[in-house]
């Protein structure tokens, strides 16, 4: 799913992905559990892949490359069922992933904000919501446009301070306005953040005059564009907004 971010003099589209990835590993009677993957595992998933509903893309050692980790795992409530709103499913997912993604990358809001490293929720496929399952599987990504890249390391916080080094800084692509590292072509680069200190989600207006009023001073050029994490991860103490810097690479 596509959400279009506030921004000044383009249009910035921020990829949240919400596609569907399954595991075939884990137990074999039904039940919630059933197949449910583990915490740590890796995947070498191509953008398509980590894009689906769902796949049967098997596990690999995490000493070759991959593209994805898991990061945590976590059950539907009981009284919500798969067939709830995609909305509600992204709340209960947000809850699940968010603070796996705060630990597995470490440091501040703002220093993840400025790297083009992102987590996607996934359920279980049709065949194993049939046999019960009831699990959600939260992975790490690191975006690079079209394509997924490698993930660089898998300790355990990945990030240092900031500023972060070109292969995992944040960019967008020049056309599609893609979340990118900065090690591969891109036209706008994030350069700085800053905070609305508010507890509720701010309107496009309010996103506007306070980007408008504290971007020109985090970024190196006249066009600059800006973005936030949205609501849901809002109400969880996310209220960075992110201002980019157009860029010629």
């Amino acid at each position: 799913m596509l959400k279009t971010p506030r921004l000044l003099a383009v249009v910035l589209l921020l990829l949240a992905p919400l596609a569907a990835v399954v595991a075939i590993a884990g137990p074999a009677q039904a039940g919630p559990a059933f197949q449910q993957p583990s915490v740590g595992e890796c995947r070498a998933l191509t953008m398509a892949e980590f894009s689906r509903a769902s796949n049967n893309e098997a596990a690999v050692e995490c000493s070759q490359p991959h593209t994805s980790r898991v990061i945590a795992t976590g059950r539907l409530p009981r009284d919500v069922s798969w067939s709830a709103p995609l909305r509600r499913l992204n709340r209960i997912a947000v809850r699940i992933c968010d603070p796996a993604w705060k630990s597995a990358l470490g440091t501040s809001y703002s220093s993840r904000a400025m790297t083009a490293y992102t987590w996607g929720w996934f359920i279980p496929t049709k065949a194993q919501r049939d046999r019960g399952a009831r699990w959600i599987r939260c992975d790490l990504v690191l975006m690079g446009g079209k394509a997924l890249v490698r993930l660089p390391t898998d300790n355990e916080p990945a990030l240092t301070s900031p500023p972060h080094p070109n292969r995992i800084a944040a960019c967008l692509t020049l056309r599609s306005m893609a979340y990118t590292t900065c090690a591969r072509r891109h036209g706008w680069r994030a350069t700085g953040t800053f905070v609305i200190r508010q507890k509720a989600h701010p309107t496009d207006r309010q996103f506007r005059r306070a980007a408008l009023r504290r971007c020109p001073s985090r970024v190196s050029t006249r066009s600059f564009a800006w973005d936030d994490h949205g609501p849901d991860r809002w109400r969880l103490g996310d209220h960075v907004v992110i201002c980019f810097s157009r860029t010629r690479r």
